[in-house]
């Protein structure tokens, strides 16, 4: 089941850029929301990516898109704000999309010579 081939699609693999799940609106927790963002692909792979890279959090692209929106909310509240985003995420899926399009298979010198001591 995929999205209809005239809708636009997004990086998010299955939705379109009009994607709201219907249970934002439905939930007791929907009257909560202020405000609902929207977070390009680009934008959501960098920040998945900046994650990975400088936090050891390995998450997809919707976990990228959703810490990409925190940090634009962050960025827009008072000082002394604080803005939490929780990230659910196994992330084996993530291997097989443009996420780790250019990340290399094997490890570097580098990146063996740090692991060499375990079993």
């Amino acid at each position: 089941v995929g999205p209809h081939p005239s809708w636009p699609t997004t990086l998010l693999r299955g939705w379109t850029t009009d994607f709201k799940p219907t249970a934002v609106d439905n939930a007791p927790s929907a009257r909560y929301v202020d405000e609902f963002l929207t977070i390009s692909g680009h934008d959501a792979i960098s920040a998945a990516r900046d994650l990975a890279q400088k936090e050891g959090i390995f998450t997809g692209i919707s976990g990228g898109a959703l810490a990409a929106g925190a940090l634009k909310v962050a960025s827009q509240a008072p000082q002394g704000s604080c803005v939490l985003t929780v990230l659910l995420d196994t992330s084996i899926v993530h291997l097989r999309t443009p996420l780790v399009d250019d990340v290399p298979s094997e490890m570097s010198e580098e990146e063996a010579a740090l692991v060499a001591h375990v079993k």
